[in-house]
């Protein structure tokens, strides 16, 4: 779960994708054009993960639980107000 793009929320995401088996991040769809941000997506990419806007109601499960997604509903927010809440 990328919550939004600010370097302090996706900057530790590379070493994660780096170790551990990721299939899917879900992410606000908000774009940054900083460095971090960019390595980021590409990592994403050369990995072939698949990448998903997250918007309020969509429902995924995690092993036995299903999860929702509560906010946004877009990305007409700023950075921190576009942040995925579950």
């Amino acid at each position: 779960m990328s919550t939004h793009p600010y370097a302090v929320h996706v900057g530790g995401i590379s070493i994660v994708l780096d170790n551990y088996e990721v299939k899917k991040i879900i992410a606000s769809g908000k774009v940054h054009t900083s460095k971090t941000y960019k390595n980021y997506l590409k990592k994403t990419v050369q990995k072939g993960i698949t990448y998903k806007f997250g918007r309020k109601g969509d429902q995924f499960k995690l092993g036995e639980t299903s999860i929702q997604i509560l906010h946004p509903n877009s990305t007409d927010y700023d950075f921190n107000n576009c942040s995925i809440v579950l």
